[in-house]
């Protein structure tokens, strides 16, 4: 207005401006609208690409939830078998022990009573002593072992 122009004119040639910009925008959204489309199409691939790996990834998770409870599991099953062995060992060498003690094998018996006397004799009669006076043990006696052979220990 200090300038001198007309309003009007003014007004008309901001619309024109516009009017043009607002054409150019068009066509250039007219031009890159195909690359918009194909922008478009990667992006819903890519979705259906991360769905498919969000699933299997879920599932992936809980096949390595139920793998870890499998191996706690069997780790649980390691330790008490190892218990159970370890409890067998100890009582296989008490065991051991007193059958070695409390059998009179066959041959001591043949020994003691048909064998000839002399230095041999003897280390017979000392390893039946030993085995009599474990039989004789108060422990020794509420056995079964002890039930069959106190018999053999009495003809003895």
């Amino acid at each position: 207005l200090s300038k001198g122009v007309d309003l009007r004119e003014y007004a008309k040639q901001v619309d024109d401006e516009l009017r043009q910009v607002e054409r150019d925008s068009i066509l250039d959204y007219i031009k890159e609208a195909e690359e918009l489309a194909t922008l478009h199409t990667q992006i819903r691939q890519c979705d259906s690409i991360l769905d498919n790996m969000e699933s299997m990834l879920s599932g992936f998770q809980g096949d390595l939830a139920d793998i870890s409870k499998e191996i706690k599991h069997l780790q649980d099953e390691s330790i008490s078998m190892n218990i159970r062995l370890r409890n067998r060992k100890a009582v296989e060498g008490q065991l051991s022990d007193f059958i070695t003690q409390a059998v009179i094998p066959p041959q001591l018996v043949t020994n003691i009573c048909a064998a000839e006397v002399n230095e041999a004799y003897i280390e017979y009669v000392v390893e039946l002593n030993t085995k009599v006076r474990f039989a004789k043990q108060e422990g020794a006696q509420r056995t079964m072992a002890y039930r069959d052979i106190h018999a053999d220990i009495d003809k003895l």
